[in-house]
């Protein structure tokens, strides 16, 4: 017989869910001693706040035509834009495997790539849109609770190998920033609230007239 204590690692969100519904039922298990990888990995992403970056539009890259949203975990104070370099950033993206612009075109619309979730330094970021592409960013702070950062980043770790079908207009970078949110804070439903198809700017303008969850906006 297995051991379970793997599949609580792999699973810990799950875990924690289970255990705040169904206490009685469900064993303790002390994920900070037995789960080292995990730890490892909250230790990354251990912030002081989230942000959610939008990056503006760049015609020049059809994937980015409609601007491109981000999650960065602060792991400094915010106000201090020399020290975010160091922050991380999650990204959610397409693994394109065409050039032709055409064949481009018609596999994002029917989910013909494979969209992945991935962890970088956010000056990796920073320089392919600001230096590279000259591109506007815009930092908008959420007045997340720690259990709720907390909770955020053991479902990234559940996400982490998982790959999901890349739809342009629909699932794409905005709509899994949004579930990420709805992770952490589910009574904000942002995705019930978006419309059918989610483009960045719409992501903003709904998590903007979510009631509570901005803190504050910082430009560069």
């Amino acid at each position: 017989q297995e051991n379970p204590d793997k599949y609580i690692c792999e699973f810990p969100a799950r875990y924690k869910w289970l255990k705040e519904k169904l206490a009685e039922k469900i064993l303790d298990f002390d994920i900070k001693k037995k789960c080292t990888e995990l730890n490892i990995f909250k230790e990354q992403l251990n912030a002081k706040s989230v942000s959610l970056i939008f990056s503006s539009y760049y015609l020049n890259s059809p994937a980015s035509a409609f601007g491109h949203t981000l999650m960065k975990f602060n792991l400094h104070d915010s106000s201090d834009q020399s020290n975010e370099l160091l922050d991380r950033a999650i990204n959610f993206s397409a693994t394109v495997t065409t050039s032709n612009a055409l064949v481009y075109a018609v596999l994002g619309m029917v989910g013909g790539f494979k969209g992945e979730f991935s962890m970088l330094p956010y000056f990796y970021k920073l320089r392919e849109y600001n230096d590279f592409e000259s591109r506007d960013i815009w930092n908008y702070e959420l007045n997340l609770t720690k259990d709720e950062i907390d909770f955020m980043v053991m479902h990234l770790w559940e996400l982490r190998l998982a790959k999901f079908n890349y739809y342009y207009f629909s699932k794409n970078c905005s709509y899994f920033m949004l579930a990420l949110l709805d992770v952490a804070r589910p009574s904000l439903n942002l995705i019930k609230q978006s419309k059918t198809f989610i483009i960045p700017g719409d992501t903003i303008k709904t998590m903007i007239e979510s009631k509570g969850l901005l803190n504050k906006i910082t430009f560069r």
